[in-house]
């Protein structure tokens, strides 16, 4: 341990915090540590690694509402999750700013003492089998353990196959060029978008052009994408293997695909080798928010990055008309505080086929009424707060 004390690591905590969004800040070498992460990686996976600690904070249901520890979780999720103002905040949670402030200093240091202790129960398992046998580590579990927090930060996470092909073939065209190895990419007709996360299929790409290239010499390597049924192909042919080695599949590619839920076929005829990877495809589904807040949309909004779902906003009920005409949601996510209308009223119309068409609503407010909700035709409820994990859940449940 290198940290002088744990007041030092808080307040390195906090400045990280107060830059969570800025991808050019750089925490320092201890928040790095702590958190048992290499400090090359950057802001993006500091990001994902405090995510899982905050919601490792979270309090089982049965926790009043004005307990500490929710009270701490609830001010974490919308000040640094959700990037909501303090003024925002404050009016969401029912506090003065003042009384904000107080509790947000004592909620990054809750989150401090949460890393602190994990770090310490940490080193006191290692000093506790130093003296046993050591276990040599596969070479691909860090990788593994990255993608895995990525999937588990990112439920629902899609990949559009074009998008990754692009970066498969800068990524890798320099590697191959210098082999004398053209690679050649063949972009889907058609937008072609599978269930995994794009970082997680661009590895299982890049590491399948990666052991192609090594067993050639020279000639061509393609990548070609199209949908076959329900499901999307990416075939990769190296049209002149020199290897007169059969193929095999790098054991954490193997690993990655069944985190992703695909599958690989190989088939290899003289010196030519094809490995085709499938995936489920899935379409974008639309969603309508009904909410004069614009801070609960733009949040929502980053929820849904790089998920099927695409959200679009109104801020009146008067405006649904238009929208559904304009947008045809799937699922209608409702705040029932509106400007213009009752949005009680505004449920009880959604039951209605010649308005809502029987879309799932989903009611999501800070009033305390679910058992209203439900009575009224709401789908679900959720309560504001709410966290990524359990608004995409929730989608996820309804569709």
């Amino acid at each position: 341990m290198t940290l002088s004390s744990f007041e030092e690591f808080e307040a390195q905590l906090q400045n990280t915090l107060n830059h969570f969004y800025n991808p050019l800040f750089h925490p320092e070498e201890q928040v790095f540590e702590l958190l048992e992460i290499q400090s090359s990686q950057g802001m993006e996976v500091i990001r994902q690694m405090l995510r899982l600690q905050i919601e490792e904070m979270k309090p089982d249901v049965a926790v009043p509402s004005d307990a500490p520890s929710r009270r701490f979780f609830e001010v974490l999720n919308y000040r640094y999750l959700a990037s909501i103002s303090q003024e925002e905040t404050a009016f969401q949670l029912g506090m003065t700013p003042r009384n904000l402030r107080r509790i947000q200093q004592q909620a990054v240091a809750a989150l401090a003492q949460h890393i602190w202790n994990a770090h310490q129960a940490h080193d006191r398992l290692a000093k506790q089998q130093a003296g046993s046998p050591s276990v040599s580590t596969p070479e691909h579990l860090p990788i593994l353990r990255e993608l895995e927090v990525l999937q588990l930060n990112s439920p629902g996470a899609v990949a559009d196959l074009a998008e990754s092909l692009e970066r498969v073939q800068a990524i890798s065209g320099a590697v191959v060029n210098n082999q004398k190895i053209n690679l050649e990419i063949v972009k889907p007709e058609i937008p072609l978008t599978v269930s995994v996360h794009p970082s997680v299929l661009d590895q299982i790409l890049l590491a399948t052009v990666e052991q192609l290239g090594k067993q050639s010499d020279e000639g061509i390597i393609r990548i070609k994408a199209s949908l076959q049924g329900k499901l999307a192909e990416i075939e990769i042919c190296s049209t002149q293997n020199m290897s007169d080695l059969p193929y095999m599949t790098a054991p954490f590619v193997i690993e990655m695909l069944k985190l992703a839920g695909g599958t690989q076929s190989i088939e290899q005829e003289k010196r030519q080798v094809w490995v085709s990877f499938k995936f489920p495809a899935v379409s974008n589904i639309p969603i309508l928010l009904i909410d004069d807040n614009p801070d609960f949309f733009h949040l929502f909004r980053r929820y849904t990055l790089r998920t099927r779902y695409i959200m679009h906003n109104i801020r009146e009920g008067a405006q649904l008309r238009n929208a559904l005409a304009e947008f045809h949601p799937q699922i209608i996510i409702l705040d029932v505080l509106l400007p213009d209308v009752d949005g009680w009223q505004l449920l009880i119309d959604l039951q209605n086929p010649h308005l809502g068409q029987s879309i799932p609503v989903i009611v999501c407010t800070a009033l305390s009424q679910k058992d209203l909700a439900y009575s009224l035709g709401a789908k679900a409820y959720l309560p504001k707060p709410v966290t990524r994990e359990e608004f995409l859940r929730t989608l996820d449940e309804i569709i």
